[in-house]
């Protein structure tokens, strides 16, 4: 049986996640802050690799680690619970990037004139490096057979090129509502792809929120 890999940025799954209302930050009264995630990561990595006939090799998930200097660290307080909820799973690696804040270009606070520079946001760096290098060197070393990525970002397209040069089958998906969608030439520059559904999580959720 072939033998595949899933690969995770998180970031972007989890825009997925909140819109399919699989994953919440609620923020409560005295700044308390609760991470709620739905998802089983391992029955769905395995549902997966069962779609596409093959044997899980590894689920990788690419994420940021930390808040940046000086930022509310309450808002990622319960998310170091998700993060060992991932680390404790089998055969799956987690990746950390760091995480910066930068001016948010569409701050309609600013463009109204109501404060004298952007508000800020959050962005992750070097996870997509992280990712394009594990995705060649699996496709370089042969240890896999096929690559199941989960991203919108143009960034792995080089990546996901070599890859297919040297004969590995890659699949994407990705979802379009909001602001979360997949960029047109990573849609077209895998073997192919697939739009989430809310029907492919049904059968892979937690019996209780993680």
């Amino acid at each position: 049986m072939d033998k595949a890999a899933i690969f995770i940025d998180q970031g972007y799954f989890g825009r997925v996640l909140e819109l399919l209302n699989l994953q919440k930050t609620h923020f409560l009264p005295n700044n308390e802050v609760k991470f709620e995630n739905k998802l089983d990561y391992l029955k769905f990595s395995e549902k997966l690799c069962r779609i596409h006939n093959s044997e899980r090799f590894r689920t990788y998930v690419y994420d940021q680690r930390d808040p940046p200097q000086n930022y509310d660290s309450n808002h990622f307080a319960e998310k170091q619970k998700f993060k060992v909820y991932l680390d404790s799973l089998p055969s799956f690696l987690t990746r950390y990037g760091a995480c910066m804040l930068v001016p948010n270009k569409k701050c309609q606070m600013h463009m109204q004139g109501k404060l004298s520079r952007p508000c800020e946001h959050i962005t992750q760096k070097g996870v997509d490096v992280r990712f394009s290098i594990d995705l060649v060197s699996l496709a370089t070393d042969k240890r896999i057979d096929k690559a199941i990525l989960i991203t919108g970002d143009s960034d792995f397209i080089p990546a996901i090129s070599y890859a297919r040069e040297v004969n590995m089958k890659v699949f994407l998906y990705y979802y379009e509502g909001g602001s979360t969608f997949a960029h047109k030439g990573l849609r077209f520059g895998c073997d192919d792809r697939f739009l989430f559904t809310p029907s492919i999580f049904e059968d892979v959720l937690l019996s209780r929120s993680s």
